[in-house]
């Protein structure tokens, strides 16, 4: 009694350190938190909406800038002055207020540009992670071929050239196991980048559900309409131009600014609105190149699928071939590792259609210039 009593409080301390290793791990809602907390780029855009904010709270009032105008917009018994006054502190005012939407716009599509670049990574770990332990069975594996091609080769079964083949194989996988390790770390530097702070646990896995474009039901079109309209470069683009439109309707276009005359500043309106359609136009071909790099991605993802069905077909007849002694089973171990390859293969297409499915649903992170 007092033995199975040892044992038991024995497992019990052996799952401690494991238990509490799983705590320890970092998951994508805590690194969001911290990365939002620690990006000083959008400190710097709140910053700049609470400056805009405190402005229109406490500075201009936009019904008391409009009261020397009639409804029909002309001067209410005030000199020509107080009517440009007027028009200029209105036009202070509607640019505070775009100001004010374009920072709100900004902060949101960073913070969510955020929240992709950090998913983005977590995959990565997670694939990178995955794939050396998939590595490793490919070395112990490839150890076990050349224990065997080295008794083929002494009696003559196999040529020297198929004997150093399976050495340059086993070299090869030991280049991909290093050249794997690199990228894990990078990966991990890249967290610690992104969050704004060193990272020294492990990550928490993401689960990721498998979508089809056609089955979210969001067309081309209005995923072009959705990313021109959320962002943020087009708003202050189309704010600019309808400010500077409105100093050239009432003649208040700031001479120590311009030298230009009316005729010609008005040209330069229609040379912002030509960049402002190429913007358009960029967005445009953003959307669709992303659209049609995930229909691609469905395509490999739909022939990966279509292999590992098949392998896995030939893998169930191999093993009854091993029972009746047909097959050996380094044979059936090397099949099983081909079908753990595609399978690896896949979850990195499932990864980077994620991402890319992601973005799409948010468009206008396709447009975002960091600013």
């Amino acid at each position: 009694m007092k033995s199975r009593l040892t044992a038991i409080v024995l497992s019990i301390a052996m799952l401690i350190p494991s238990l509490s290793y799983a705590q320890n791990k970092l998951t994508y809602e805590d690194a969001f938190k911290k990365a939002v907390q620690n990006n000083l780029q959008l400190e710097k855009v709140q910053k700049n909406l609470d400056k805009v904010d405190e402005t229109l709270t406490t500075g201009t009032n936009k019904d008391g800038q409009m009261q020397n105008f009639d409804k029909s917009g002309q001067s209410s018994g005030q000199d020509m002055e107080n009517v440009i006054t007027s028009i200029n502190s209105s036009l202070q005012y509607q640019n505070l207020i775009d100001d004010e939407k374009a920072l709100k716009m900004s902060y949101d599509a960073q913070r969510d540009a955020i929240g992709v670049g950090l998913k983005n990574i977590f995959l990565k770990i997670e694939y990178l992670e995955k794939n050396e332990n998939l590595i490793q069975e490919k070395i112990a594996n490839m150890r076990k071929n050349i224990s065997i091609n080295t008794i083929k080769y002494k009696y003559g079964m196999i040529s020297k050239l198929d004997f150093e083949n399976s050495q340059l194989e086993l070299d090869k996988l030991k280049n991909s196991q290093k050249e794997n390790t690199l990228q894990l770390e990078s990966a991990y530097k890249d967290l610690s980048n992104i969050v704004g702070s060193k990272v020294d646990q492990k990550v928490e896995y993401i689960k990721i559900e498998y979508k089809t474009l056609s089955s979210l039901g969001i067309s081309k079109e209005s995923a072009i309409g959705t990313a021109i309209s959320q962002a943020p470069t087009i708003f202050r683009q189309n704010a600019n131009i309808r400010a500077l439109e409105e100093r050239i309707k009432y003649d208040l276009l700031d001479k120590s600014q311009t030298s230009l005359p009316r005729e010609e500043t008005s040209t330069s309106v229609g040379i912002q609105d030509v960049n402002l359609r190429i913007n358009k136009q960029s967005i445009e071909n953003a959307v669709i190149e992303t659209a049609n790099s995930i229909e691609n991605l469905e395509l490999n993802i739909k022939n990966i699928d279509d292999q590992i069905e098949n392998l896995q077909r030939q893998s169930k007849n191999m093993a009854q071939l091993v029972k009746l002694g047909m097959k050996t089973s380094i044979e059936l171990e090397n099949l099983n590792l081909k079908i753990e390859d595609l399978q690896m293969q896949r979850r990195n297409l499932l990864n980077n259609h994620d991402i890319s499915l992601e973005r799409y649903t948010k468009p206008y992170l396709l447009s975002l210039t960091g600013e």
